[in-house]
């Protein structure tokens, strides 16, 4: 398969990016739980969820219009698109911190926190770095540097983990921890934006700049709109959480109300360097090329992905005590009902829709998944909890899931079994059980918890790596492919050395 070699380096290279970043996210977390009460916690959590959602809600896909319309470009004029992308994320994000500032008297009461109101201004810097931050992952896949993503991605990994350390073992609190988030993200921009503007090609052509301008809109507007309607999918129950409990109260359920940084990177990472090649090979009509990077990108996210969710599955009461002390044990819970879902987080599902060029069907089937989160939100709140939400969440991951597949199927003439490799999955999973359960009996000992999730963690790993080989699963292909990935890149860091 043509350039299948330059996918895999540049998912391999985003992923581990990914996982310094996620490892950062992590370690400042632990630091946190340790040096602030559980309502400072709160409402760290409570901006970026803010943060986190109004970005989605207000790039509007508009980064990832670039894997669309990049590869079509001509080499001069890449430049000027670029750069057209940047403007649009600038605009957009100076609308919406104006419209933080308005309305941040009601978002405090909403969030029954008034630190909300008094770090508006932090919130509108964060918010502000965050959405150009957006650009930054498909600038350089697009232009075939993702190496470059993951060493701009390590360093910041390592300057945000020391600095915010040492700030709070000085004492400080949430405050300066925003701060230098937010100046860390605007000099990240920095980088990028001087990598585009050194770029050769023309910066500018006034003659086609509203055109293309209006085409990217256009290719964005249903995307983008389906996005809005995903995000708030995927933070309902958070902010509703939020609205119905104390800070305090919310930082055990935010605590666990998170995905697996893990898996999300790797399945966020492989469907965004495959959607190019699916775009060319659904232009070109090649239903079999097609069809196969689909099946084999989802049959090798589910080789990495259904251990890690068993294994975290098994050991997270464990895991939470080690990462974030005893108080936030009751977040496990939380956290084990969203693994759930991960289980079905196989690939972007709507790649599929993309590369046929019809992206109207993501708000169809968001809002579909939207009417169904909140009433089952609403229900499950009063019968459940605090652990309704979560619940909630699950099946509308679930739902969606299904209505993509359903509506693939009636729209492009395919077939479920070629969209979805069953047997493959189900044998997966059925190694990863099996294996879980056996490791759980450690938890019986008396070990402590450390030594329980260590030897809960080889007791998952060496057996099922030894299947993976043994078994099939992971075909010679791969095996040859990963033990040159691993070489080529020794012997580049003997090199350097």
């Amino acid at each position: 398969m043509a350039n299948t070699k330059s996918l895999k380096d540049n998912a391999i290279v985003l992923i581990f990016s990914k996982v310094l970043i996620a490892s950062g996210s992590i370690l400042v977390g632990m630091m946190l739980v340790r040096f602030l009460t559980k309502y400072e916690y709160g409402t760290f959590l409570q901006v970026n969820l803010i943060v986190d959602t109004l970005t989605t809600l207000a790039i509007f896909s508009i980064p990832g219009s670039m894997f669309y319309f990049v590869p079509k470009q001509s080499r001069d004029h890449i430049k000027r698109f670029m750069l057209q992308t940047i403007c649009l994320l600038g605009t957009i994000g100076l609308l919406y911190s104006l419209l933080i500032l308005l309305f941040r008297q009601p978002l405090s009461v909403f969030m029954k926190n008034k630190q909300i109101s008094d770090l508006v201004w932090i919130i509108v810097v964060l918010l502000f770095g965050n959405i150009l931050g957006q650009y930054l992952e498909p600038f350089y896949i697009t232009t075939e540097r993702a190496a470059k993503v993951a060493k701009i991605n390590g360093v910041f990994f390592v300057v945000k983990a020391v600095t915010i350390s040492v700030l709070l073992f000085m004492g400080h609190g949430i405050l300066i921890v925003f701060i230098t988030i937010g100046i860390l993200s605007l000099v990240k921009f920095g980088i990028v934006l001087s990598d585009t503007v050194t770029m050769p090609g023309v910066c500018f052509d006034r003659q086609s700049f509203g055109k293309d301008l209006m085409k990217q809109l256009k290719f964005s507007y249903p995307i983008g709109s389906s996005k809005i309607v995903t995000t708030i999918n995927k933070k309902i129950d958070q902010f509703m959480v939020s609205s119905w409990f104390t800070p305090a109260e919310f930082a055990i359920y935010g605590r666990g109300a998170f995905d697996l940084p893990l898996i999300s990177m790797i399945v966020v990472n492989v469907s965004n360097v495959i959607l190019p090649k699916l775009v060319e090979y659904q232009s070109n009509k090649d239903r079999l090329n097609f069809l196969d990077l689909w099946n084999s990108s989802i049959k090798k996210i589910a080789l990495i992905t259904y251990p890690i969710i068993v294994f975290f599955f098994v050991f997270a009461p464990e895991i939470f005590v080690i990462l974030f002390t005893k108080a936030y044990i009751q977040s496990a819970v939380i956290f084990r009902i969203y693994l759930v879902s991960e289980l079905f987080r196989l690939i972007n599902w709507g790649n599929i829709h993309i590369s046929h060029n019809n992206t109207k069907v993501f708000l169809m089937v968001n809002f579909a998944r939207l009417v169904l989160n909140i009433s089952l939100n609403i229900i499950l709140y009063k019968s459940l909890g605090m652990y309704g939400p979560a619940v909630a969440t699950v099946f509308a991951v679930i739902s969606g899931v299904v209505l993509h597949i359903w509506i693939a199927v009636r729209s492009y003439d395919y077939k479920a079994r070629e969209l979805i490799p069953l047997k493959h999955l189900f044998s997966i999973l059925l190694f990863c059980l099996i294996l879980g359960g056996t490791a759980s009996m450690i938890k019986m000992t008396e070990l402590n918890y450390f030594l329980k999730v260590s030897c809960g963690l080889g007791g998952v790993a060496v057996p099922y790596l030894v299947l993976v080989l043994k078994s099939g699963l992971l075909s010679q292909e791969d095996k040859n492919y990963l033990l040159g990935w691993l070489k080529r890149h020794k012997r580049k860091t003997e090199a350097v050395v």
